[in-house]
């Protein structure tokens, strides 16, 4: 059996903010828990404040002593800056009255400022002739 045959291949990733991941692959010893592979990681030495935050293996919150598995991917959670219904609430609110103010503006109608509220009517069929068709 050749040494790499009693060591796990797994992930360790963590997201300090919007389109920003840190990601390491790291190999750690057949039995080894989410904590061993943090460590081994370096996670916790490039970023100091992930220390207390909830972790999980696959998008599943675990605990610091659960076993890995080979291709675990370890994932450390940063809390949410706010409730996600309510960012959802005040950008419907901010749109709608987006809508009300620019409908009660003459001119500012959804085809564009000329005042226009329709589309105007299509002209005659042509077709690749160039000679009408209606």
């Amino acid at each position: 059996m050749s040494p790499s045959a009693d060591l796990l291949h797994v992930t360790v990733a963590y997201s300090d903010g919007p389109r920003r991941l840190w990601q390491e692959d790291v190999q750690v010893p057949a039995g080894a828990t989410l904590a061993d592979a943090l460590a081994a990681s370096g996670l916790l030495q490039a970023h100091p404040e992930v220390q207390g935050l909830p972790v999980g293996i696959w998008g599943r919150k675990e605990v610091m002593g659960t076993p890995l598995r080979e291709r675990d991917r370890i994932e450390v959670y940063r809390p949410l800056r706010c409730d996600p219904k309510e960012a959802r609430r005040i950008r419907y609110k901010q749109r709608k009255e987006r809508l009300q103010a620019d409908a009660a503006v003459p001119g500012a109608g959804p085809i564009g400022a000329t005042g226009a509220t329709e589309a105007p009517a299509a002209g005659p069929a042509v077709d690749l002739s160039g000679n009408s068709t209606t």
